[in-house]
């Protein structure tokens, strides 16, 4: 018996590299550090700057403070660490950037040596002790002045990151906290004691809260 040749459909060709590629975007490069970290700073210092001076103002004796070696020196370090925490904030999670433990040996060093003055621990001349400039809500003010720094900074890491991660979102709760209890330093009465319990714990709160967002929500949204 003959045997019949079986017709079989064309195979459609496929291009699979064209398939792979077809739904490719491209890589769009995360924006520079330096400008990012410029805007930031002038976001915060700007809001904190607004905010202490429209509701009271500096202390009567914030100058002749300022030139104690104990409260200059606060200052100094405390700008230094703000520096270091927030580059760390906004590097953190970046591809390729810098290990967690380059980013975060700057900040534990930095913190370690302003809380150390603000905190009394090294013999220093500062201001006396007094109710002077005293406000009556300066925990709450400080919360509220972290609020949008942290929250633009966050968003700022989104735009560097796939991932913000709660290290990025507690880093940058913790630099946005820190401009007002700086700013309380001026502002507010000044006592170690006093600071540490409602100028210094709105950071914690900050990085708290902004750490569970980083945590929460992807670079992308």
């Amino acid at each position: 018996m003959p045997h019949r040749a079986t017709r079989t459909k064309p195979v459609e060709r496929i291009d699979f590299v064209e398939a792979l590629v077809a739904d490719l975007r491209a890589v769009v490069p995360a924006p520079d550090l330096a400008r990012v970290l410029t805007v930031w700073a002038l976001v915060g210092l700007g809001t904190t700057a607004a905010w202490i001076l429209v509701l009271g103002g500096l202390r009567e004796t914030a100058l002749a403070d300022l030139a104690t070696p104990r409260l200059a020196l606060e200052l100094l370090l405390g700008g230094a660490t703000l520096a270091v925490l927030a580059r760390a904030a906004l590097e953190a999670g970046v591809p390729g950037g810098p290990s967690r433990r380059r980013l975060l040996a700057p900040v534990l060093l930095m913190a370690g040596l302003w809380l150390a003055v603000a905190l009394g621990g090294l013999p220093l001349h500062g201001p006396d002790a007094s109710m002077a400039g005293k406000r009556a809500h300066c925990f709450l003010e400080g919360l509220a002045i972290a609020a949008l720094p942290a929250g633009v900074g966050l968003r700022m890491i989104r735009r560097r990151s796939l991932r913000a991660g709660p290290l990025a979102g507690g880093l940058i709760g913790l630099a946005a906290g820190l401009l007002p209890a700086l700013a309380m330093q001026l502002a507010c009465l000044y006592d170690p004691s006093h600071a540490l319990r409602f100028h210094f714990t709105p950071m914690l709160v900050a990085a708290g809260v902004f750490g569970l967002l980083g945590a929460l929500r992807s670079g992308d949204d």
